[in-house]
């Protein structure tokens, strides 16, 4: 067992403001019928364990307690016949009699969160990739890439709901208190990000990449959890899946520098007939928000890092341009 302080240190912990638990977070699946808490607790004790603390003891999961089948008769009364219990079950487990006419009732296939959302992540992969693809017709690209990002907001607010609940309260305050712990979160930030770019009549192939990268890295996950021992997975599938996986680090910086360039791409666009200042204000405003957010802020500090890094030597070749550029990045860093 791990000692007091060790336990202590491990309570008061910071997770949330750790960028590392937060992306890890992102990537669980909670089994549907699991305490969620628990579930949680365990996967927060490994974590520190590995990233934190390596001589933090994990406590062993607890046995679920035996359930009884059967309980005895009371002490007063006498026992069923056995006759009319085999009679019972087999009653209870026996389909109608077809002397009846009633066909056998067929309920809708059962699909769980994890597998839907699996489906929505794979259809946001396809659709990004059939409309980045630079051979493809404008029309299919065009459809494609709505069809996308369409498909990118049902997965955010799924996985949203999932992650935070829905509101307490359908009144002005529980909405408002909803809203503030959202906030925070990728789910979140990937909904705005889709909600801007489907309210613009205006196509920017670019803005796909952002959305089919988080959509490739989760199918890959998910078809490795699940189909790892199918047959058609280890011929077809295994070898890109292992790579994704080997590479989601960089594949979420890609995502990050990405989202960047949309930013620069819209910036660009106020020179064609395509302009649009709100889109611009409110997606530099989202920028703003990636920057500071626990999840999305590792990776944009440092593709913004590295960006300064490239740029300021062409800078100080123009030096008139520094000031306005100070009060931007003043604007941009102020929380």
């Amino acid at each position: 067992m791990a000692s007091p302080a060790q336990q202590r240190a491990f309570s008061e912990y910071d997770f949330a403001g750790d960028a590392r638990w937060v992306q890890y977070r992102q990537n669980l699946e909670i089994p549907v019928g699991r305490d969620m808490e628990q579930v949680l607790a365990r996967y927060k004790a490994k974590f520190y364990q590995r990233h934190v603390d390596p001589d933090f003891v994990i406590a062993p999961s607890p046995a679920p307690a035996p359930s009884s089948t059967a309980r005895p008769p009371p002490s007063g009364g006498a026992p069923r016949p056995a006759a009319h219990s085999a009679a019972g079950a087999q009653s209870a487990s026996s389909p109608p009699p077809a002397a009846a006419g009633l066909p056998p009732r067929v309920g809708p296939l059962p699909i769980d969160r994890a597998t839907l959302l699996f489906l929505l992540n794979a259809w946001v992969a396809v659709m990004g990739l059939v409309a980045f693809f630079p051979l493809m017709p404008a029309a299919l690209a065009r459809r494609a890439y709505k069809l996308a990002l369409g498909g990118a907001l049902a997965a955010s607010l799924a996985a949203l709901v999932l992650q935070t609940g829905l509101p307490r309260t359908w009144n002005l305050g529980g909405v408002r208190a909803w809203l503030v712990g959202c906030l925070a979160t990728a789910p979140f930030l990937a909904a705005l990000y889709c909600f801007v770019f489907l309210t613009s009549p205006a196509v920017l192939t670019m803005a796909v990449v952002p959305v089919a990268i988080p959509a490739l890295l989760h199918s890959a996950a998910h078809l490795q959890r699940n189909f790892g021992q199918a047959q058609l997975y280890r011929r077809y599938l295994s070898g890109p899946c292992t790579w994704l996986e080997q590479h989601a680090a960089q594949a979420r910086l890609l995502q990050a520098n990405a989202e960047i360039g949309v930013g620069f791409s819209l910036l660009f666009q106020l020179l064609s007939p395509q302009r649009s200042f709100v889109q611009l204000f409110v997606y530099w405003n989202l920028l703003k928000i990636m920057y500071h957010a626990p999840p999305t802020s590792f990776n944009h500090r440092a593709s913004w890092a590295a960006i300064q890094q490239r740029v300021q030597p062409l800078l100080q070749m123009v030096p008139a341009i520094n000031t306005p550029l100070q009060y931007a990045q003043n604007w941009f860093q102020r929380v």
